[in-house]
């Protein structure tokens, strides 16, 4: 509604869904690479910010 629709269909956020969801899956998998660099296995909020720079 926010974005100026006022009814979505289901097919609609399902896309939307899968989209986020393999968008957060590759998201997480960069920042993983980002943190096994720094010889880390926690994934930082720089790491993330490093993933979301690198997919735009």
């Amino acid at each position: 509604k926010v974005a100026g629709a006022e009814i979505v269909s289901r097919d609609a956020v399902e896309a939307l869904l899968f989209y986020l969801e393999d968008r957060a899956k590759k998201l997480t998998e960069m920042s993983l690479k980002f943190a096994k660099h720094a010889k880390r296995k926690k994934i930082t909020k720089n790491d993330m910010g490093l993933a979301i720079e690198y997919y735009h």
